[in-house]
């Protein structure tokens, strides 16, 4: 169903650039003073009027699509405003940020600062995230001295030699990373062994707060992606400075106790606000990328260092097609036991062969998924022949500069870290498939790609637990 202007919300439709339709109302929600006005669904609804092939990534348009798509139902219009304004401070725009807590008397809560990735929101360096960077944090505990509150994480680390734990050190005023360090492979107790005023923790499970203390009352509905809570302080008569951590990170929020415990309970008020009326558009491919050739360093990246190898003498002299020939000669072929599907040797111990009845096909580049490579010697085509159906060939790309590029892809896409996994997923697969048909037309649609669309959530757990052994063995 298309959404008519009689859909959009009074405030909206008011705005001058309603006039020419409701398509032209982008700007009008751009204005935080007009969207903190404007209730959660029917601006949903307006964003689907003004968004009919989907909201872009970034500002606030996504914001409200992942708020809803991730379970926010806010029980007060103040409530929505809090939501929208921490969503704001997570991607960074302080401008609307700050119109939004202008633009409302008193919000039940707002965000003093993040450090989470907005779901939605693809990091710029998936293969090297700094210790401040936004990704996932657990075991959230207080540490300091009193009056001089602070806030660590605890993350296990393995090097090989033994098991230890890596802590970040926060300042929770104002979400300055103070301190990294590894530590032992003890982990912490939950509090110190002082007393604490007010130093209660809380545990996000199946929707509900778990509490250590008797901090629940405070607490308010978070979206599944948020796991843990620590009270820091009170910061006046009634107000409290909390700390949540999870998927997407950490972020700290100031609480009116009074004001979050007069919001109705979020199992009371699911059915006002219905599911998202808005999609997303295809997310943007921000890692470098193409049709060309691959860089050395992006396929190390991959599949790890030295893990390039030359093709053998035998192998050069077996190809005709020039390009692929120097790619292989220059950058090599990459060594690996399941990186992004591919099952290789080194080649320099096994020369090709033609494969029977072919004056073409060359296999010996090893196995891809459950089939076997071949290389079209004159043409540089890259397939995939079933070892059930060996006749039954599926091209895999054009090219081995674009088949190393589509499983460089494959990899980035199922390693991203997701913030709320259900609403993502299905974006991800999406966004997936029209980055592989920039990379290779038709590739969207091929069999030899089919997995990482048709079954996305299952294949990227089972390629975390394959990249877990790996790590285990080198």
């Amino acid at each position: 169903m298309r959404w008519t202007a009689a859909f959009v919300p009074t405030s909206i439709r008011r705005c001058q650039c309603m006039r020419h339709g409701p398509g032209n109302c982008r700007g009008c929600v751009e204005d935080p003073a007009l969207v903190a006005r404007v209730p959660a669904g029917a601006l949903a609804h307006a964003l689907a009027t003004a968004y009919p092939d989907g909201v872009p990534p970034g500002g606030l348009a996504s914001d409200a699509h992942y708020l809803l798509a991730q379970g926010v139902r806010p029980g007060c219009q103040e409530e929505w405003v809090a939501w929208l304004q921490h969503a704001a401070v997570c991607r960074g725009d302080v401008r609307f940020a700050r119109g939004l807590e202008s633009a409302v008397t008193a919000l039940p809560w707002r965000t003093r600062w993040a450090h989470w990735r907005p779901a939605g929101a693809l990091p710029s360096a998936w293969w090297e995230p700094a210790d401040h960077e936004l990704c996932p944090t657990e075991n959230l505990r207080l540490a300091g001295e009193v009056g001089a509150e602070l806030v660590e994480d605890w993350r296990e680390i393995d090097d090989g030699a033994e098991v230890g734990h890596r802590v970040r050190r926060w300042d929770p005023l104002d979400g300055t990373l103070l301190e990294v360090a590894d530590r032992g492979a003890e982990m912490p107790k939950r509090f110190p062994d002082i007393p604490w005023v007010g130093a209660d923790h809380a545990w996000h499970y199946q929707g509900r707060w778990r509490s250590v203390g008797d901090s629940s009352g405070e607490l308010f509905w978070m979206p599944e992606a948020v796991l843990e809570a620590v009270r820091v302080a009170e910061e006046g008569p009634g107000q409290a400075l909390w700390v949540f951590s999870g998927a997407g990170g950490l972020f700290a929020l100031s609480a009116d106790t009074a004001a979050v415990r007069s919001v109705p309970l979020a199992d009371e008020r699911r059915h006002f606000v219905p599911g998202t009326v808005t999609s997303a558009t295809a997310w943007p491919l921000p890692w470098p990328l193409g049709i060309g050739e691959p860089s050395t360093e992006l396929l190390e990246r991959v599949f790890g260092a030295g893990k390039l190898r030359p093709l053998g003498d035998e192998w050069l002299e077996s190809l005709e097609h020039a390009p692929t020939r120097r790619l292989l000669e220059r950058v090599g072929w990459p060594v690996s036991l399941g990186i992004a599907g591919l099952y290789s040797s080194d080649t320099c111990a096994s020369p090709p062969r033609l494969v029977d009845g072919s004056t073409r096909l060359l296999s010996g580049l090893g196995a891809f998924g459950s089939g076997t490579l071949l290389l079209d010697r004159t043409s540089g085509e890259i397939f995939v022949a079933p070892r059930a159906a060996a006749d039954q060939v599926v091209r895999a790309a054009a090219d081995v500069a674009r088949f190393l590029s589509l499983l460089a892809l494959k990899h980035v896409v199922l390693t991203l870290p997701l913030t709320s996994a259900d609403p993502e997923v299905d974006d991800l697969a999406r966004s997936a498939r029209h980055w592989f048909e920039t990379i290779e037309p038709g590739s969207g649609a091929s069999h030899a790609w089919a997995d990482i669309f048709d079954d996305l959530e299952a294949l990227s757990d089972d390629y975390g637990m394959l990249l877990e052994e790996l790590d285990g063995w080198e």
